[in-house]
């Protein structure tokens, strides 16, 4: 059998180098869970699975239904209102919102190192393209045979931009977004 990276062996180098640096990424994040991380992530998939929705949903119709016959009082656990099931339940959903927040709190964290490292790459991609416009400038003036013209649009892309300042705009045109979204709502 092949390892699931084989399959990414036909691609270019700098791709499956990514995916690899990728899966690397994720393999270390979940190696550096502690075993309570790890119990509370098997306990989240399992819970999280339809199966667990029908079991619970036989479990309460088991519980309602066997309250309810004619059995002998020594055999019913839980007489209505079913305080027991009530109780269970709560303490159930406090524990399955525990384990959900927990788990997306870890999952957070490897999120947040994608979107760094998306980041990272979309700087070193916005330099090296600038770099290429610029050298790609420098050779049309360079060579005789082509005529020098003043092309403003690439000059404008060899500036590398400042994510600062792309992140003011960025902001800036959402408050924009916002204002006029309130405007058609007032109007």
């Amino acid at each position: 059998m092949s390892s699931p990276l084989n399959k990414y062996s036909e691609m270019p180098n700098h791709v499956s180098d990514t995916v690899a640096t990728l899966a690397q990424l994720h393999a270390a994040h979940m190696e550096k869970a502690g075993a309570f991380e790890t119990l509370v992530r098997r306990a989240t998939r399992l819970i999280g699975k339809p199966s667990a929705l029908f079991i619970f949903v036989a479990i309460l119709i088991f519980w309602v239904t066997w309250n309810q016959m004619d059995v002998p009082p020594a055999l019913v656990f839980d007489e209505a209102p079913f305080d027991y099931l009530d109780h269970l339940s709560t303490i159930f959903g406090v524990l399955i919102a525990m384990l959900v927040l927990i788990t997306q709190q870890r999952d957070d964290v490897l999120a947040e190192r994608r979107d760094q490292l998306i980041l990272e790459l979309a700087a070193i991609s916005d330099l090296k393209s600038s770099k290429i416009i610029s050298l790609l400038e420098e050779l049309r003036l360079d060579l005789p045979n082509v005529a020098n013209r003043d092309d403003t649009e690439a000059s404008e892309m060899t500036k590398v931009e400042d994510p600062t300042d792309l992140l003011g705009a960025i902001k800036a045109a959402h408050m924009d977004e916002g204002k006029d979204s309130h405007k058609h709502v007032e109007d």
